[in-house]
């Protein structure tokens, strides 16, 4: 929700604010401030313990364990139908990376080409 609303870089406990912002009232009714702060808290998907070995072979090591079964799970109940579409789509990112790439005709010029499909 947060990416939905940009607010991606606020203070979580500013999410649940009551200050006249309708768009906060889905945080609201969704959870409480303490329970997201629970989940937070305990949900982990990595083994940080083991990351730095597994960051030598893989760059994603840290969320790698689970795409695999989120692309595993989407494989199993997902079967396309006769009407499929597929396209691309850039996404702005000026973060680290390994590649540059550089497309004149988009809307941003530095993008990060992501295939759906």
């Amino acid at each position: 929700m947060q990416g939905i609303f940009k607010s991606g870089h606020e203070d979580i406990q500013s999410l649940w604010a009551i200050d006249g912002i309708r768009d906060r009232d889905l945080f609201i009714c969704t959870m409480s401030h303490a329970r997201f702060s629970f989940l937070l808290v305990c949900l982990k998907f990595d083994d940080k313990q083991t990351r730095s070995g597994r960051l030598q072979t893989d760059k994603l090591a840290h969320v790698s364990n689970i795409f695999n079964e989120f692309v595993q799970n989407y494989k199993i109940n997902y079967s396309p139908g006769e009407f499929v579409t597929i396209d691309e789509k850039s996404v702005p990112f000026r973060g680290r990376r390994e590649f540059r790439m550089y497309i004149p005709n988009k809307p941003t010029n530095l993008s990060e080409n992501t295939d759906y499909g």
